[in-house]
């Protein structure tokens, strides 16, 4: 579209379109500006009625950007590999626990081990009570159907624990780790006439090697007491029936 003034005749021709199709009118130049000027209010009013129903405000334009990007920060990140990371806190914490614990019975000759175990338990109870009291975690309502379900792992876990106390009381952090590797050949050959699950050549191959680390450990350890390995081979065999009783009650629970 285009239009050109008629010379000094106070007179506007409009052209639409090219060729054939092309479209002309005259107009005078008062009634051209006065079109114009209804097309600019028309669409003001267009402008004015779209801002009203999306509730935009041109002067808190600035401040409702500054709105969205506080509210933006407030949303809590997503965490993709929350296996990964629940791997990486419970290795944190088991090799905490270990080491904390052989230099409370080793250093201090602390020979409570019993009334130990028990005070960690209770700080547990009361860190989840509290993370379940606040809504960050959600636990399962107690009820006499949950602790039947759950008293055969939990009783084998107590065991565990008991038996890992005192074998850290007469055996070193370094063999103690040697000797938990038994742990694995016990819970693969439970998973494969239990579960039927069948492990490759290369697995069996590994846990060969596991097992010739901890006689070679065992073999040549200097401060052998017979009594802590007879506690942490007890401690193996409870920490595989835990492991499998566990997996056996997660999946009955399913």
């Amino acid at each position: 579209m285009n239009f050109e003034q008629n010379g000094t005749v106070d007179t506007v021709t409009i052209h639409v379109g090219a060729g054939k199709k092309m479209w002309s009118a005259d107009f005078r130049m008062m009634d051209f500006i006065n079109l114009i000027k209804k097309g600019v209010q028309s669409c003001c009013r267009s402008g004015a009625k779209y801002i009203s129903q999306n509730g935009v405000d041109l002067e808190n334009d600035k401040a409702e950007k500054d709105h969205d990007n506080i509210l933006h920060c407030y949303i809590p990140v997503k965490i993709y590999n929350q296996a990964l990371l629940s791997c990486l806190a419970y290795c944190i914490s088991s090799c905490s626990m270990l080491l904390v614990n052989k230099f409370v019975l080793s250093s201090y000759n602390f020979n409570a081990g019993i009334s130990l175990m028990l005070y960690q338990n209770f700080v547990s109870v009361t860190v989840v009570s509290t993370l379940s009291l606040f809504d960050i975690i959600s636990t399962e309502p107690l009820t006499w159907k949950l602790v039947k379900v759950w008293f055969p792992v939990n009783a084998i876990f107590v065991g565990m624990l008991i038996t890992s106390m005192f074998s850290l009381k007469y055996i070193n952090v370094a063999m103690v780790t040697i000797l938990k590797n038994a742990t694995n050949v016990i819970i693969a050959l439970g998973e494969t006439y239990i579960f039927m699950k069948h492990h490759g050549n290369k697995v069996w191959s590994a846990l060969l090697l596991m097992i010739i680390s901890a006689i070679s450990g065992g073999v040549t350890d200097l401060s052998f007491h017979a009594v802590g390995y007879a506690w942490q081979i007890a401690n193996c065999f409870l920490t595989a029936s835990y492991s499998l009783t566990l997996r056996r009650v997660m999946d009955t629970a399913k």
